[in-house]
């Protein structure tokens, strides 16, 4: 499968950045998009081959390495962004603005959707949720100007995030 997956991207890789000239700073089109429906697909196929006997749950050991491992992620998002486009100092400063921005937002929505849909905060919905604004912004985060957009984005991808673990999770 992983033979199959990096001859997979390859392909996506070549077809988003030389056949179809997208700017994608962060990364978003060609890394996360090929990644969840390379995702779906091998869960399409696998999936009646391994039947799991019960629902998943998380302990406390295993929240406390993946907040370790989301706090990691969340201040190395920005320099994943800017890493690679960038040309002037101004366009590296927007796209690291821009994400911090969009991840303060995701982290936001994600409280905000976590109060209200459970009456607490759970940790899982804090993990799975908190770095969708970096995904999301990753694309436009060299475009866009207004910082006000860059949190709105990351607020809604919070949200939809959040929503999506707690409604679909059941459902895949």
């Amino acid at each position: 499968m992983g033979f199959i997956e990096i001859i997979g991207y390859s392909l996506n890789e070549q077809l988003v950045y030389d056949r179809l000239g997208i700017f994608d700073a962060g990364g978003s089109t060609a890394i996360h998009t090929f990644g969840a429906y390379f995702g779906i697909a091998a869960s399409l196929v696998l999936g009646d081959a391994v039947k799991p006997q019960s629902k998943p749950h998380s302990n406390y050991n295993s929240n406390i390495f993946g907040m370790i491992g989301t706090l990691f992620l969340w201040m190395f998002w920005p320099s994943f962004n800017s890493g690679f486009f960038p040309e002037h100092p101004y366009e590296k400063s927007l796209i690291i603005t821009n994400t911090i921005l969009s991840l303060t937002g995701s982290c936001l929505g994600t409280f905000i959707m976590t109060a209200l849909l459970r009456h607490k905060f759970e940790m899982e919905d804090i993990l799975n949720a908190s770095l969708a604004g970096g995904v999301m912004i990753g694309t436009a985060s060299g475009i866009l100007v207004n910082p006000g957009t860059a949190l709105c984005i990351g607020v809604f991808a919070g949200i939809i995030s959040t929503l999506g673990f707690r409604y679909l999770q059941g459902k895949l």
